[in-house]
């Protein structure tokens, strides 16, 4: 559908661009026939005016279907009295209507033949046209015939892609369950696998605490024992602090009686030789 919207959009841009061109030509040539005649026209109007006046005016034609006046005023003059004009004869006005129908007869002919080449240019746009629709037929015929050319050739490249990607999707979708199953067996030995080893992880734990447990039993009763002992030791301990305590108080029991008996020997002795210095002093 797009193929032959662009089909249909080519050939409408050839005929419009062919119609404008002959268009053109026309309106040049029309163009061209109207300047002259204007230019003829100013030409005898412009001659006319220069032989009745002093001032001249120049026509010249610059570019095409463009005109150039050039105005060239005279010097003041002192205007004269125009002469009356010659009166014209029965005999002078056979020959003036002679040279205007000679006139007409040429202007006819002038207008015959431009009528002529006009027709002639038109034959040959005519023939250009009909050459014009030939190739454009032609290059219509081509184009169609590349189009449809194109147009299998995709075609058939589309089934061949087509039918290379249902091979390359069937491939995939083998290659996808092969993958699958693979890990499916696989997924099936790692469970068998974690259960044998959560199995034998159970056993392991079981025997492990039930050690642990031998191990914290052999602990307290070791504690048990060690506990007996200190406990043994620290009455032993007491047992001779205490009689250490004991000895040292009657130590210090007996070192009290000593130093009393030395105490009161010591004053017995003050006394009795306070008593001989006195009775020494009544001598």
């Amino acid at each position: 559908m797009n193929e032959s919207r662009w089909f249909i959009t080519i050939v409408t841009r050839i005929f419009t661009t062919l119609r404008m061109a002959i268009m053109n030509l026309i309106s040049c040539l029309c163009d061209s026939i109207r300047v002259n005649q204007l230019h003829q026209h100013l030409n005898n109007r412009f001659m006319f005016i220069k032989l009745y006046s002093t001032t001249e005016i120049r026509c010249q034609e610059k570019s095409k279907g463009g005109l150039c006046y050039e105005v060239i005023l005279a010097e003041p003059t002192v205007p004269k009295r125009a002469p009356s004009p010659p009166q014209t004869s029965p005999t002078q006005q056979v020959p003036i209507e002679d040279k205007l129908r000679a006139a007409e007869e040429r202007r006819l002919s002038l207008e015959a033949h431009k009528l002529a080449a006009l027709a002639a240019k038109l034959s040959k746009i005519e023939e250009a046209s009909r050459k014009k629709d030939e190739l454009s037929a032609a290059f219509i015929a081509t184009t169609r015939e590349s189009l449809d050319a194109k147009m299998n050739n995709t075609e058939e490249k589309r089934e061949a892609h087509i039918a290379e990607l249902k091979n390359k999707l069937k491939e995939h979708l083998e290659s996808v369950e092969k993958t699958r199953l693979s890990l499916e067996q696989q997924t099936q030995e790692v469970r068998c696998a974690v259960e044998e080893k959560l199995k034998s992880a159970a056993a392991q734990r079981d025997e492990n605490i039930k050690r642990m447990l031998d191990r914290l039993k052999e602990h307290e009763e070791q504690v048990a024992r060690v506990r007996q002992g200190i406990s043994e030791r620290v009455q032993q301990l007491e047992s001779q602090i205490q009689d250490k305590l004991d000895q040292a108080h009657e130590r210090r029991q007996n070192i009290e009686r000593e130093q009393k008996e030395k105490l009161r020997n010591h004053t017995l002795v003050l006394v009795f030789m306070g008593f001989l210095l006195d009775c020494f002093g009544n001598y």
